[in-house]
């Protein structure tokens, strides 16, 4: 399979006190559970019935974690961000790749579908997100 649209959900498997760890110091790590937990299904369910694209979970720790209907699951694998990222575009088919994370609620089909016109021909699109990171 080549030249399909990837989209990629990076997400760490929800576990008690690993990730997510300024959350849990406000509500506890049951409750930063439960929103991880929530915020992937609920993401992964929304943006995986686009036909135009193909949506993986690209999990943390490898072989852990939910397998939600449509979704294809990927290892991370280990390193810094970067060198995940490009173990995920190493592994995946070819074609253009939307990566984003699993805590961004208000992502919607519209913003990934942008994202890939965005992307165009262009080896990679990055852009300032208001919280300082990006998109």
């Amino acid at each position: 399979m080549t030249g399909g649209r990837h989209l990629v959900i990076f997400a760490r498997i929800p576990q008690a006190g690993r990730g997510k760890r300024r959350l849990a110091a406000g509500v506890g790590d049951v409750q930063a559970v439960r929103f991880s937990r929530v915020r992937l299904a609920v993401l992964s369910a929304r943006l995986a019935r686009d036909p135009r694209w193909t949506t993986w979970i690209a999990v943390t720790p490898e072989g852990a974690g939910p397998r939600p209907r449509g979704v294809r699951i990927v290892g991370q694998g280990r390193g810094d961000l970067g060198a995940r990222m490009g173990r995920v575009f190493e592994t995946l088919p070819l074609g253009p790749m939307v990566i984003i994370g699993s805590d961004c609620p208000a992502v919607g089909a519209a913003h990934i579908a942008r994202a890939f016109e965005a992307l165009g021909g262009r080896r990679a699109v990055f852009g300032p997100a208001s919280d300082g990171g990006y998109w």
